[in-house]
C-alpha cells in the first residue's frame, strides 16, 4: 500500500516539475507547510479559548494558576480532549 501512494506521489512530484521550475516548487512546499502550521496553532489557540470560555476561566488561570479547582481540572481535559481529537496529537 506504501508502496503506491509513494509511486503516486513521485510520479505527480514529478509531473509537477516539469511544469515548475524546483527552487519554484521547493518554495511551494514551504508555504503549504507553514500553512499548517500557522492553521494548526490557530485551532489550538481557538480551542482553548472555547473552552476557557465554557468553564468560566481565564487563559491565565488556565496555565498559570496554582489552584486545583474543579473547573479548572475539567477544563484541562475538555481541552486535552479536542486538541487531541481535531490535531491527532499523541
Amino acid at each position: 500500500m506504501y508502496k503506491n501512494k509513494f509511486s503516486e506521489l513521485s510520479l505527480e512530484i514529478h509531473k509537477t516539475l516539469e511544469v515548475v521550475e524546483v527552487s519554484r516548487f521547493i518554495s511551494i512546499c514551504k508555504i503549504a507547510r507553514e500553512s499548517l502550521k500557522n492553521s494548526d496553532e490557530a485551532l489550538q489557540e481557538y480551542i482553548i479559548s472555547i473552552c476557557c470560555d465554557a468553564f468560566f476561566i481565564t487563559k491565565k488561570e488556565l496555565t498559570f494558576g496554582k489552584s486545583t479547582l474543579t473547573k479548572k481540572t475539567d477544563c484541562l481535559f475538555v481541552c486535552f480532549y479536542l486538541l487531541n481529537y481535531h490535531l491527532n496529537m499523541k
